[in-house]
């Protein structure tokens, strides 16, 4: 019978052993919450993402107001970056896209479009200053 409750005790025993090893990777399956640390990181990096995103949609907007702030002061389009540029350093110091837009273009008149007068050409008037006078004049000399 000793044989026999050894052969138990044995089984017993390494029943006993086995089911401790269950119950920790069960409980270290439990504990260690996989679901929950790789959703915690996923979470992480989308909430980044989405930062990443909002700053540079924000940069976008910025850019976007300073070039229509330049335009709508006269900048030529073959000035307009070189006019971001300058704006956005001086935005940098505090002031708003309107005022740097307006500094640049009076620090920096030549990055201005010129507006030419050109004559306004009518026929009638009929006078000596009329420009289509002027003109009619010119070719009747010759």
């Amino acid at each position: 019978m000793n044989e026999n409750d050894v052969s138990y005790d044995s089984t017993t025993q390494s029943s006993e052993a086995a089911s401790p090893l269950l119950g920790d990777e069960i409980l270290q399956h439990d504990d260690s919450g996989e679901g929950d640390e790789s959703a915690a990181p996923h979470d992480a990096d989308k909430a980044r993402a989405a930062e990443q995103e909002l700053s540079e949609l924000r940069a976008a907007l910025f850019e976007s107001s300073i070039k229509a702030e330049l335009l709508m002061a006269g900048i030529t389009k073959e000035h307009l970056e070189d006019g971001v540029t300058l704006c956005t350093l001086m935005c940098s110091t505090g002031k708003s896209p309107k005022e740097a837009a307006q500094d640049v273009i009076e620090l920096y008149p030549h990055l201005k479009t010129v507006q030419h007068n050109i004559p306004q050409l009518a026929a009638e008037g009929g006078g000596k200053t009329d420009g289509f006078a002027l003109i009619k004049s010119i070719f009747a000399r010759k």
